[in-house]
Formats: structure tokens, sequence, C-alpha cells
């Protein structure tokens, strides 16, 4: 929509919980048993930007993290 948005995705592999945030605003969530590691759907590892040119980003990315943890509903509407 040509506009900036706060995208989230987190995984606390101790509830086995997913989840994906727009804007603040759980969109997504789905529960693995607990401890699961997290998986892509696919073979490929996980890219930011463009894997092998096949599945280019287009767009813009102002600010990127990465925790050790997933972050809380919360910690994520703080964030926004």
């Amino acid at each position: 929509d040509g506009n900036w948005h706060h995208m989230v995705a987190t995984y606390d592999s101790v509830t086995g919980v997913k989840q994906i945030f727009v804007n603040g605003t759980s969109r997504f969530s789905t529960t693995y048993a607990s401890g699961s590691l997290i998986t892509s759907g696919g073979g490929a590892d996980a890219v930011i930007g463009n894997f092998v040119g096949a599945e280019p980003f287009h767009g813009g990315i102002d600010e990127l993290a990465f925790y050790t943890r997933g972050l809380s509903a919360a910690e994520v509407q703080s964030h926004y």
C-alpha cells in the first residue's frame, strides 16, 4: 500500500507459539509442541533480502533487530 509498517515475527520455543504482528497487532498465530525448532516450511535457509535471486524483497527496511527469545505481545506493542 506504499506505507511503512511495523512488522514482527516471533517464536517462543518454551510455549511453541509462533506469531506475526503488523503495526503492533497479532495477525497470525500458530502453536507447535513445546521445545519445537523453528521451521520455515522448506529446505531453504531463512534470508532477509534476496535468496539466490529467486525471492527478492521489494521495499525498505529502516531497522532490524534479533532477540534471543520470543517477544510478548505487550513488548511488541511497546516497540510499535
